[in-house]
């Protein structure tokens, strides 16, 4: 299990199990900014280290691609200097002039005892073979940067969105315990009216009073369990600690169909379009040993300056040269690099047949949970809808004296669980539904862009 799996698990299941098993005594209602899903993921993107990261990983690929390119741009060099000998030495020629004439001869100082020497050299590659790999390669790794970092950053804002809907759903199922807990007062107000007229006796009224203590503890954890899922998000998104959310709509974006999603997904998963452009990588390191085997040309300008004037009796001199370099052989070394190129060319290739049939399997996986949660939720309102009307009959009936207290507090409890179930049954889907539009390559379908 990677590191991305973990961030959804933890975000799921810790802080829901929690919200599912407590709703939250009711705090003084104030007006709160509203904090929509699109919100959430774009402070998200502004404000996260983990996603700023992501965006340095991109810039980091981009300065690879002026390393390559200095391969083909001008180099210039100076240098300098000052040397200390031993002794000075100098040549001596006899003068010319008219024969039999007395002049003193010429010295040529041929080393100083103090010695200066300053040059520049300036060089150009004409012509390099390897440039063109290199040059595709990194320019093709900037590409795989970018599609890695989408596929990490979608990973990290399904999590946020996850969070945000276990925000709703939590305070859903803090009204359902405030549902609760007036149902648990009407029972226990109609329990001491009957037992006052006799019809009705003092374990009615203690299990009416057992059934509202739960509902006010039920309705206390509610709160706790509404603060854990929030405490969630602001650390996700780094944002305000009190807001207002909103259920947004999530839907299947790439199809009706199973064929249709998983066309798509083949078409526009960032992290299989990463591997793909991870095939086309190795092919470019491929060519650049076999480019290593082609002559590279270049252009080289020197000027130098020495304080001794030698015979030239000129100070500074200058030269330009074309030359060409061709590594013959180097040891078996390049041939060996060629089959190492070679064998990771076939792992990339490999690897992307894999990923295919992975994603496939993971579309198939992630439409079939969608339907099957889909299914649990159209049951789940059913049944609120049954217990719903079987507490309404049970509770007319008690105060009747045609049920019992034990069969209130059973069409109480299934009432209960069947809108506790219906609240964890929709988020269950929603989630799913985000998990296969992150499948398919699709994040999230929101009303506002439709």
């Amino acid at each position: 299990m990677n590191w991305k799996t973990s961030l959804i698990i933890a975000s799921i299941g810790t802080i829901f199990i929690t919200c599912v098993m407590i709703p939250a005594a009711s705090a003084e209602e104030t007006v709160l900014p509203e904090l929509t899903l699109v919100d959430a993921i774009t402070l998200a993107m502004e404000q996260s280290p983990n996603l700023k990261n992501v965006d340095e990983s991109i810039r980091q690929a981009e300065i690879l691609i002026g390393q390559a390119r200095s391969i083909l741009l001008p180099s210039l060099q100076a240098y300098g200097a000052m040397t200390r000998y031993d002794k000075e030495i100098a040549l001596e020629f006899p003068a010319e002039g008219e024969p039999g004439a007395e002049e003193d001869p010429t010295s040529v100082i041929m080393q100083e005892e103090w010695s200066e020497n300053y040059g520049v050299t300036a060089n150009i590659t004409l012509f390099n073979a390897r440039s063109i790999p290199l040059l595709k390669y990194a320019h093709r790794n900037v590409d795989y940067a970018v599609r890695s970092g989408n596929h990490t950053r979608n990973y990290y804002l399904l999590a946020v969105s996850a969070a945000y809907f276990q925000v709703v759903s939590s305070e859903e199922l803090l009204e359902v315990s405030r549902e609760n807990l007036k149902t648990a007062r009407e029972f226990h107000r109609l329990s001491k009216a009957r037992k006052e007229v006799g019809q009705a006796t003092r374990i009615d009224v203690l299990r009416a009073e057992s059934q509202l203590l739960d509902a006010e503890n039920t309705l206390a954890n509610a709160g706790d369990g509404v603060q854990l899922t929030r405490s969630a998000l602001v650390k996700l998104i780094n944002g305000p600690d009190a807001f207002m959310v909103t259920r947004p709509d999530v839907g299947i974006a790439a199809g009706k169909t199973l064929d249709e999603i998983t066309v798509y997904a083949l078409a526009h998963r960032d992290d299989l379009r990463a591997a793909e452009i991870a095939v086309e990588m190795a092919d470019q390191l491929q060519r650049d040993v076999y480019a290593q085997w082609i002559p590279a040309f270049d252009l080289t300008y020197n000027w130098n300056w020495n304080s001794a004037s030698g015979f030239a009796g000129d100070n500074d001199a200058w030269n330009v040269r074309i030359g060409a370099n061709w590594s013959l052989f180097e040891g078996g070394f390049r041939m060996s690099d060629l089959a190492k190129k070679k064998s990771d060319y076939r792992v990339a290739q490999n690897r992307l047949e894999q990923f295919r049939r992975d994603v496939r399997q993971e579309v198939n996986n992630r439409y079939l949970e969608v339907k099957m949660r889909q299914r649990r939720l159209d049951l789940a309102k059913q049944q609120v809808d049954v217990a719903h009307e079987t507490h309404r009959l049970v509770n007319r009936q008690y105060e009747q004296g045609m049920a019992t207290s034990l069969d209130l507090m059973d069409a109480t409890t299934k009432l209960t669980n069947a809108r506790i179930t219906r609240v964890v049954d929709d988020l269950s889907l929603q989630i799913a539904t985000m998990q296969l539009n992150q499948a398919t390559g699709v994040y999230l379908v929101y009303p506002e862009e439709d």
